[in-house]
């Protein structure tokens, strides 16, 4: 399992890593690579690169929409293998969430909520938690952006 940890990384892999670096410790090659990401669908997980190098961490719930993969074709986001310690999910309420990160410095409302249907983000340092609305109503933790604080 894989620790998504604020402000630092997921699991071993940090910022400022190469694309060798993520494919090594992710044991392949990325699903799509160009100059600007490193995407593993079915891993759910992204890695923004600038000048090949990490700036930022995207991981998604299983089923988010993803794009389209380097021939076109629309994509979702497999299972991430990892959570935020100790024990957070994603599919989580927010309730739940804060419980044991506490309040976050800001909640940003999201218009419109694009293809994950994204309606809130909660600002924490280092990191941003994305909450869907799903199906049955209900805001569950969908995404996690990760970033350097200062960046």
């Amino acid at each position: 399992m894989l620790a998504i940890l604020a402000g630092q990384g997921v699991g071993p892999i940090r910022f400022g890593a190469a694309v060798a670096t993520i494919e090594r410790l992710m044991e392949a090659p990325c699903d799509l690579k160009t100059e600007k990401v490193c995407r593993y669908f079915g891993r759910a997980i992204e890695f923004e690169l600038e000048q090949g190098a990490v700036v930022r961490m995207r991981i998604h719930r299983m089923d988010r929409p993803a794009g389209a993969d380097a021939s076109g074709t629309p994509r979702a986001y497999g299972v991430f293998n990892g959570a935020i310690p100790p024990d957070l999910r994603f599919g989580m309420l927010p309730w739940a969430i804060k419980e044991k990160l506490g309040g976050p410095a800001r909640v940003e409302e999201v218009a419109g909520g694009g293809p994950s249907n994204t309606r809130e983000r909660h600002h924490y340092a280092g990191m941003i938690l994305d909450y869907d609305l799903m199906d049955n109503g209900q805001l569950v933790l969908g995404g996690v952006e990760l970033f350097k604080p200062g960046a």
